[in-house]
């Protein structure tokens, strides 16, 4: 009887340990800096997104475009900040948004997470226009 405890204690603790030590090492993947580079005849952008254990989070936007093929390239720097929510049984990424270049915004979004691993994150939007999908590289 004695014996029965035991083992299904230790059985209990092992699942518990391998349930939440993979939930967190895959949260913590995401920790750090992700670049995306786009670059074409029209493009020619960067996103950065920057991930903190406290949950805060920076996007960053830069480079240059074209609006249409026979315009002049226009220069984009646009930055955001706020927090962010990642909840891996769904893979999501809930963002909130608190800043927009400097200013004061409130916004929320969520980013559906295709692969998270040690050096890719594929994220897709949904924007107006249908869902796009963005892979970054651990910096």
């Amino acid at each position: 009887m004695k014996r029965n405890v035991i083992l299904k204690t230790t059985v209990f603790l092992m699942v518990s340990m391998l349930f939440f030590g993979c939930s967190k090492s895959e949260s913590n993947l995401l920790v750090g800096t992700w670049k995306s580079v786009r670059k074409n005849d029209v493009t020619d952008i960067t996103h950065t997104y920057t991930f903190t254990n406290s949950g805060t989070y920076t996007w960053r936007q830069h480079g240059k475009q074209k609006p249409y093929s026979s315009s002049p390239w226009i220069t984009i720097d646009d930055k955001e900040s706020g927090t962010y929510a990642y909840d891996a049984s769904s893979k999501t990424i809930a963002f909130s948004v608190a800043e927009y270049n400097g200013s004061a915004y409130s916004n929320t979004y969520l980013c559906y997470v295709q692969t998270l691993s040690d050096n890719t994150l594929v994220l897709i939007k949904n924007y107006q226009n249908g869902p796009v999908t963005e892979t970054f590289t651990k910096q």
